[in-house]
């Protein structure tokens, strides 16, 4: 047996791949995009189907939350004073803002594991530069995420608007309530390519230890009373609670100028160091 097939060989010979590569996949974004989308898919699904769940309970929220004095004392803690109805909302998005970053988080740690496993090489190689490889996985995880946060918006407010016969009001509250979600994904999403470019060792590790403080410090902070200082170290800690309180855009854009900054030291980091596997 020895002489007809190599040490160690399956029983059965693997199947050649073709010789060339598709058309579809000649860009890095395009392979990053065709490794990925099954995830990316089964996260929609998943998230989307909790957000139909909670976007429908949301008119009776009131009732729901009002049924125990004691989970309406946390309730409030979470997400302050305001409308029952409106503070559901914006307490259901920030949790569900949570769940995309980590579909985000897994999405950006992909390059990690092109590197870990030596694959990465072969197209560094070539023509592809680091910065280009870098932008590409950061274009895809974005592209990724905003279409999973634009899906669940949108679902969440027909859903809505339909249980309360007023599409208008479940766009104003759901849509907005998505929209403000944004920057602080985009800093979650600076801090793990930061991550990833200076300490690509522990990237995996820590890049989800931040995505669980993020979550602990800003959905959790008020019910454990802890100091605001630690509180404002979370991204969704500077969230408003819409529609339950207004939008200022100043903290909204310091946001998503930290997140890019963050991101532009990953890239500068990746590009310097050394492949490590």
């Amino acid at each position: 047996i020895g002489d007809r097939r190599d040490l160690g060989a399956g029983v059965l010979p693997p199947r050649p791949g073709p010789p060339t590569a598709e058309g579809r996949l000649a860009t890095p974004e395009r392979l990053l995009w065709r490794l990925q989308w099954p995830t990316v898919i089964a996260w929609g699904v998943g998230i989307v189907i909790l957000a139909v769940a909670w976007a429908s309970l949301g008119d009776g929220a009131d009732e729901l939350i009002g049924l125990s004095d004691e989970f309406d004392e946390i309730f409030r803690a979470m997400v302050g004073e305001g409308e029952m109805v409106d503070a559901y909302i914006a307490f259901v998005m920030g949790f569900t803002a949570v769940i995309i970053g980590a579909a985000m988080v897994q999405s950006l740690l992909r390059t990690r594991t092109e590197e870990s496993t030596g694959r990465i090489e072969a197209v560094l190689s070539g023509a592809v530069s680091r910065y280009r490889w870098i932008s590409a996985t950061v274009t895809v995880a974005a592209l990724a995420t905003l279409l999973i946060l634009a899906v669940v918006g949108v679902v969440s407010a027909l859903v809505f608007g339909v249980m309360t016969e007023d599409l208008g009001e479940g766009f104003r509250s759901f849509g907005g309530a998505t929209v403000v979600q944004v920057p602080a994904l985009v800093a979650l999403g600076g801090a793990v390519v930061a991550v990833i470019g200076l300490l690509p060792r522990w990237s995996s590790g820590l890049a989800w230890g931040v995505l669980a403080l993020a979550f602990v410090l800003g959905q959790l902070g008020e019910i454990l009373d802890l100091p605001p200082t630690v509180m404002n170290l979370s991204p969704f800690t500077h969230v408003p609670s819409f529609p339950a309180e207004g939008v200022a855009v100043l903290p909204l854009a310091a946001l998503s100028a930290v997140g890019v900054a963050l991101g532009a030291f990953g890239f500068w980091s990746f590009r310097r160091r050394d492949l490590q596997l």
